[in-house]
């Protein structure tokens, strides 16, 4: 799984650095919005409040992914592509 993801990664990082306010936005702005949906839950458990909250929960796990490709590419410029080809990732 972890191959797929650097796979992944280097396509879409290969000749482009990872956006930094991208990262801010979804574990910031996403991250107060879990809170709130998290709460929301918590006084009307409805499956609607249940499906945003998880809609967010996968958003700040995707920023947290991002976080992680970023500082990969921080090592160099083949870093990605040497994490992809890698056996075990």
């Amino acid at each position: 799984m972890t191959t797929i993801f650097w796979r992944l990664a280097y396509r879409l990082y290969a000749r482009r650095q990872p956006s930094i306010r991208f990262e801010l936005f979804t574990i910031g702005f996403v991250g107060f919005m879990t809170l709130i949906y998290a709460y929301a839950v918590s006084v009307n458990p409805t499956t609607g409040n249940a499906i945003r909250l998880l809609a967010a929960m996968l958003m700040v796990v995707v920023g947290f992914a991002h976080r992680h490709v970023r500082l990969e590419c921080a090592k160099g410029p083949q870093a990605l592509y040497v994490k992809a080809m890698a056996k075990d990732g």
